[in-house]
């Protein structure tokens, strides 16, 4: 049933010779097959190993061509030192905390606009570099849309309130301070990347619509890396390349020294358009980082060695900002015991494996697997990317147990009727993760209308991308655990009633 398979209609629309809107419903099964290790619930304490400059200047996707950035403003060029690692902060005091945890709450973006469901799914496959399938081709030319989104991110491979970008999810955001003295900013919490940039007065003043800047120039503890680059691409498709800086950052109460920071000589339309998102900090392996010539270390792992606990928490929320805690696990946020699973070694990405799923809840307490189906898949948590994204199975079965869900051409993927969200209610969705089983509320996989008839379903398949993507869809259903130290990934239920 997902995805559909190509009508002679397809296939004039991807030669360009047919363009009409064509809503066929009737699609044939494909099935994923994957290969993957089921990861049972470990409490394994294996301490990550520590990633020197050579090891982080070898690591991480290889397709990537740096943009050449050779622009560098009259400010910067004055905050140049004689030292070829330009840094006005003593090595001992680089990535020391002034506390061992913290919290930081998100701020809501009063700009935001949710976007389609189509270009939040365009949005994922951008984002990790996956060839499009044809009926997302389709789909994009149903809706006037071009592939360079695609294109330019392919060239570029490359307790905090959370906020996702344009293009991800940017409703909320969270408050960052930089400098000395303090700038504040408010950007994007991202487990999907690995960057932490900002707008700043190096910016083309053309590419500035109402956001705040950084000006390392007046900040006493700015200093400038010569020769130090970034450039790196979003799943929209929206881009920033620069220069980069070692400055203060503070988040949440917290100080570290000597953080890069990395300031955008240009961005692009997507990003200049949100006058309230003035840039993004990632929080995945420094291995995925995009600076040139040497990789550097992301904002956990620059403090994790400062903390009580070198880990990292995610409670977002269904429409209210959600936090991020630093340090420590904050026992009244969740319900139960966390399971874990162990995170893979070799990725750039917080990437696991699912174990099964179900359709619906189960029968009572007494049968808790009642109804599971035993199915592994490889995934990554991204607080970055919107939707649910899991194999052609997964799929298939979920909206199965959906009156009138049908994949859509149009839309690129599928849709029911909304009448169904209230009567009688999607179903609930539970995920795996060895022993574990935690449960997305139906309520949650309405990603929205798109007219008024049809909704647009917050699950849809992985498609051509190795590894499905656990996205704000289900991450705002559970309270997670990026835990670095241990090189693992904890899943709890909370309380969603709010």
């Amino acid at each position: 049933m997902f995805p559909p398979m190509l009508s002679l209609v397809a296939a004039l629309l991807l030669s360009g010779a047919f363009a009409e809107n064509s809503l066929d419903h009737n699609h044939s099964n494909t099935t994923n097959s994957l290969e993957v290790t089921s990861a049972e619930a470990t409490s394994a304490e294996a301490t990550s190993a520590e990633l020197t400059s050579a090891e982080l200047t070898s690591a991480g996707p290889t397709s990537a061509e740096p943009t050449s950035v050779n622009s560098t403003s009259s400010e910067a060029k004055s905050l140049e030192t004689n030292s070829p690692e330009a840094n006005s902060t003593d090595a001992d005091d680089v990535g020391k905390l002034n506390v061992d945890k913290f919290s930081v709450k998100q701020v809501r973006n009063e700009y935001y606009q949710k976007k389609s469901g189509l270009v939040a799914l365009l949005d994922a496959y951008a984002k990790y570099s996956a060839p499009l399938p044809d009926e997302l081709k389709i789909a994009m030319k149903f809706n006037g849309l071009s592939e360079d989104r695609k294109e330019k991110r392919q060239r570029q491979t490359g307790s905090t309130t959370a906020t996702p970008p344009q293009g991800y999810d940017y409703e909320f955001l969270c408050p960052v301070q930089i400098g000395t003295p303090a700038q504040t900013m408010t950007l994007n919490f991202d487990s999907g990347s690995s960057d932490l940039w900002v707008f700043s007065n190096d910016t083309s003043a053309a590419e500035i619509n109402g956001q705040e800047i950084y000006n390392a120039s007046n900040s006493t503890t700015a200093a400038l890396k010569p020769g130090y680059t970034f450039s790196i691409g979003y799943g929209d498709g929206n881009t920033a390349s620069g220069i980069v800086y070692t400055d203060v950052v503070s988040i949440g109460g917290a100080s570290v020294k000597g953080m890069a920071v990395e300031s955008a000589l240009e961005v692009s339309s997507g990003f200049t358009s949100d006058p309230y998102s003035w840039g993004l900090l990632g929080l995945g392996m420094s291995a995925g980082n995009t600076v040139q010539p040497v990789k550097q270390l992301t904002f956990m792992d620059t403090i994790k060695s400062s903390l009580q606990q070198q880990l990292f928490t995610a409670n977002l929320k269904h429409g209210v900002p959600g936090e991020y805690d630093f340090g420590y696990i904050d026992p009244t946020q969740y319900n139960g015991r966390i399971q874990y699973g162990s995170v893979a070694p070799s990725s750039i990405y917080w990437e696991f494996a699912a174990t099964g799923y179900r359709v619906g809840a189960a029968p009572n307490a007494s049968t808790p697997n009642a109804g599971y189906t035993t199915y592994a898949w490889r995934t990554i948590a991204d607080t970055g990317t919107t939707l649910l994204l899991v194999p052609d199975q997964v799929v298939t079965d979920y909206y199965a147990a959906v009156d009138g869900s049908a994949y859509d051409d149009y839309w690129g993927g599928v849709l029911f009727p909304c009448t169904v969200v209230d009567d009688p209610g999607l179903p609930d969705f539970t995920f795996g993760i060895g022993l574990y089983k935690g449960t997305l509320p139906g309520s949650y996989i309405n990603y929205g209308n798109v007219n008024d008839t049809y909704c647009y379903g917050g699950i849809q398949t992985q498609g051509t991308m190795d590894f499905g993507i656990f996205g704000d869809v289900i991450m705002k259903a559970q309270f997670v655990v990026f835990d670095l130290g241990n090189q693992r990934i904890g899943f709890a239920d909370k309380d969603v009633s709010t």
